[in-house]
């Protein structure tokens, strides 16, 4: 990692930019490993065919599901089809 630093590293004297230079360093390679942690989380999530960490939308227990909604509503609304519809 040795040969680019930022400004305030180049500012720091001594033992200040030897810290300085090994905290970033280490929040460097912090933040590469969370990216590297999240790109594998979500390669194993499209294998498993799931591209949501979370539940899918009227799952949760007592929400009626989203065709048990529609079957109940053209029970409820009867529609003509359109060729008995006045022109």
């Amino acid at each position: 990692m040795s040969g680019s630093h930022p400004p305030e590293a180049a500012a720091a004297d001594g033992v200040a930019k030897i810290v300085l230079e090994s905290v970033q360093e280490l929040l460097l390679k912090l933040a590469l490993q969370m990216t590297r942690d999240d790109y594998e989380t979500r390669g194993e999530r499209q294998r498993q065919g799931s591209n949501s960490p979370r539940p899918q939308a009227n799952t949760q227990a007592g929400y009626p599901t989203s065709s048990t909604i529609n079957v109940s509503l053209r029970c409820a609304v009867p529609v003509k089809p359109s060729s008995e519809l006045p022109s």
